[in-house]
This record gives structure tokens, C-alpha cells and sequence, in this order.
């Protein structure tokens, strides 16, 4: 068997060159700036200390937070028991209550509102197919950010709706 020589041997560590493609999982949505030491932000989920962290990741628990929810476990704001999946299931049941809801309220209007039952036909399907849809929408988005922002509009179309409507009718 023949050994290598030591010139063989020798190798030098150099470091990789940097990801410019691709998403890293623990870089900051739009910056990536360093997060304050004063006010304190502790993590949601295990309590750590988040000062100077530039990423959004929980270096402790691995969970990823936001600014607010941390902010809000610095100054003991958040519910003893909001934990991240327990926060999930608050939010689902949130919800799914206000997809009830508006559900309850695209089919009560049309009903509420027509003169004859031909009318009411036409209301339920300018109004009701629009309300189903966005509270099928609401039940099962993931972001509460997101979901007010399509409730806000969603309420918008169908005071749109309502009044087209009421313009076709009269």
C-alpha cells in the first residue's frame, strides 16, 4: 500500500462562500435589523431573552415570533397560556365564530330584505354565495392579519352588493 506524502496530506479550510439564492428560514422578513435591548422582547413561547438577535427565530425553542408578540411577553401581556399552539387553536376558533357569522348574515339579509320571493332568490345569490366564500375564506386562513384585511374588504363588497341591490330593486 502506498501512503500519501505529507504534501498530499496538507489541506486548507476556507470558508463557503455565501447563499445569494434561496430562503434562509431564520433571516428577518424585509431587514433583518437587530432587535433592542431596552424595551426587553422575550419569546412568546419559552420566555428567552431576544436582545440583539437579527433574525426572527427563537435561538432557545426554535419557534419563529414577531416583534409584537414578543414585546407583549416582555411586559406580561400575553395569557399564561399562550403558547404558540395554543394560540393557533384561540385564533382557529376565532375564526371559524366569525365565518358563522357572516354566514348567518349573507343568508338573513337577502331574506330581510326582498319583497317577494323571486326577489329573495336574486339577493341570496348576489349576496350569499359572496358571504360564503369569505367566510370560507376567513375560516381557514392562517395569518389573523391577513384575515382582517379580506374581512375588511369582504364587509366592503357586500355593503356594495346590498346597495346594487337595493338600486336594481327599487
Amino acid at each position: 500500500m502506498n501512503e500519501p506524502s505529507e504534501e498530499q496530506r496538507e489541506y486548507e479550510l476556507t470558508p463557503l462562500d455565501p447563499v445569494t439564492d434561496g430562503v434562509r428560514l431564520d433571516s428577518a422578513p424585509g431587514g433583518g435589523f437587530a432587535i433592542p435591548a431596552d424595551p426587553v422582547h422575550l419569546c412568546p413561547n419559552c420566555g428567552y431573552n431576544l436582545a440583539g438577535l437579527k433574525h426572527r427565530r427563537c435561538p432557545e425553542c426554535g419557534n419563529v415570533f414577531n416583534l409584537r408578540a414578543a414585546r407583549m411577553a416582555a411586559e406580561g401581556g400575553a395569557w399564561p397560556f399562550d403558547r404558540h399552539d395554543l394560540r393557533v387553536l384561540r385564533n382557529a376558533k376565532r375564526r371559524r365564530a366569525i365565518g358563522l357569522y357572516l354566514t348567518a348574515a349573507g343568508l338573513g339579509v337577502p331574506t330581510w330584505l326582498a319583497p317577494a320571493p323571486r326577489d329573495m332568490i336574486v339577493l341570496l345569490l348576489l349576496l350569499f354565495a359572496p358571504m360564503a366564500f369569505l367566510s370560507w375564506i376567513v375560516a381557514y386562513t392562517v395569518d389573523l392579519d391577513w384575515c382582517s384585511t379580506i374581512l375588511v374588504w369582504g364587509v366592503l363588497a357586500a355593503l356594495l352588493g346590498v346597495l346594487a341591490t337595493m338600486a336594481v330593486l327599487l
